[in-house]
């Protein structure tokens, strides 16, 4: 029943992840957020740890823990997913960089095609296709355009963006 009911409510939830993307993007500092992108050791040291520390360690739990290798190659290929859009809502609700969130947002969906089958590769000796076209339409849909649109708010309107915010 899962899979089936995932998939009917599936545009909402892209509709969902928009919207608390958008949101991100309100409350965000556009010029803490130009400054930093200047701070790419920490946005490396997240992508070492996001697409080789813990896929890495959850390869050797794994082996050791499962004896299905069906289930071995889910686990790391569920730790090799993208930073969850919805980091950015959730850093700054707590108070936490929501900047860097962002960045980390974007540089692992970008990073993502190509790494993920790589990694896979070199633990799994197995290729792994990742179609690019709709995948690059739902990382424009759910990082870029809430972003743009977000700064577009906070920079022209922004009556609209306190409001809204």
């Amino acid at each position: 029943m899962f899979p089936y009911t995932a998939i009917e409510i599936s545009p909402y939830g892209i509709v969902f992840l928009f919207i608390l993307m958008f949101n991100a993007g309100l409350g965000m500092d556009w010029q803490k957020f130009r400054r930093s992108t200047g701070r790419t050791g920490q946005i490396s040291i997240g992508l070492v740890l996001l697409f080789i520390l813990f896929p890495l360690l959850q390869w050797l739990m794994a082996i050791f823990l499962v004896s299905d290798q069906q289930y071995v190659y889910g686990l790391v290929f569920a730790s090799l997913c993208p930073v969850a859009l919805v980091a950015p809502h959730f850093s700054r609700l707590q108070g936490a960089d929501a900047e860097i969130a962002y960045l980390l947002v974007l540089s692992s969906m970008i990073l993502c095609p190509i790494v993920v089958p790589s990694v896979m590769y070199l633990l799994f000796s197995s290729s792994l296709s990742i179609n690019i076209v709709p995948l690059a339409r739902y990382m424009f849909i759910l990082t870029v355009l809430p972003m743009l649109l977000s700064y577009v708010v906070t920079r022209y309107m922004p009556r609209l963006c306190t409001r809204i915010a």
